[in-house]
């Protein structure tokens, strides 16, 4: 069961592109945050792109998904886990629906003190190109031919081009407020939503951006406002400066 003396109701890491390396020290410093943080909230929220690629199939597997499982289980009687899928995550609601609290392949939306709150990674919310490759990718159909041994190969090669892949990406904030407009439509009746994807802070309206663990360490806490932190010395600091900027109509690149 959940703490009843939490730090934070909800604490989401966005984006953390971990190494699938058994061992990797990046990988071994974010278990240890994990942990950490899950002493210090009711909630853990996973939102998308986890590993720099995780899919549930022998060909793309690795050791370091079956280990943050293990970790996600370890930690459930302090705080409950939920997990959305991003574009670097493959059938997981699917394989390791029983790992988590909730998993999904979309959204996931819950109550917390009286505030819906809406997790959503933002792939799909944003380029129609990307919504139709996604779709494709993790349909039935493409799961099953990946489990095929003639398909090994190609299989392979989309794994060799997920890990060695850029992260990064210029998005314009006319770009963002679409999001964020279609998102508020999406799930009408929320308080708050909150995305990732984009790698960068950003807000609009109900809708805040978060930036991507992988590059900065930090991770959204929220209690009665969202702010970021990270771990340091074993313990919780905030992360000082205006992190949340509102969205203007100049073109931002990251």
């Amino acid at each position: 069961m959940p703490s009843t003396e939490s730090l934070f109701r909800v604490v989401i890491f966005a984006d953390c592109h971990l190494p699938v390396t058994l061992g990797h020290p990046e990988f071994e410093a974010f278990l240890h945050t994990f942990e950490q943080v899950a002493k210090q909230t009711e909630t853990i929220v996973l939102l998308g792109d986890v590993f720099r690629v995780w899919a549930a199939v022998p060909v793309f597997d690795h050791e370091n998904g079956y280990v943050l499982l293990e970790t996600i289980r370890s930690v459930s009687d302090n705080c409950r886990v939920i997990m959305v899928e991003g574009n670097w995550d493959f059938y997981i609601k699917k394989a390791y629906f029983d790992a988590f609290d909730r998993v999904s392949e979309d959204a996931v939306v819950i109550e917390s003190e009286g505030e819906r709150l809406v997790f959503v990674h933002g792939h799909m919310d944003h380029l129609f190109s990307d919504r139709l490759l996604m779709r494709l990718l993790k349909s039935r159909l493409v799961c099953t031919l990946f489990r095929w041994k003639r398909f090994f190969g190609l299989a392979r090669k989309l794994n060799r081009k997920f890990q060695e892949g850029g992260l990064s990406k210029t998005v314009q904030p006319d770009e963002l407020i679409k999001v964020a407009d279609r998102l508020t439509k999406r799930f009408p009746g929320s308080d708050r939503i909150f995305v990732g994807h984009f790698h960068q802070s950003w807000q609009k309206g109900i809708v805040t951006g978060i930036p991507d663990y992988h590059s900065t360490r930090s991770f959204l806490g929220l209690s009665n406002e969202p702010a970021l932190y990270r771990i340091d010395s074993g313990r919780v600091v905030p992360v000082y400066s205006d992190v949340f900027p509102p969205l203007s109509g100049q073109d931002t690149k990251r």
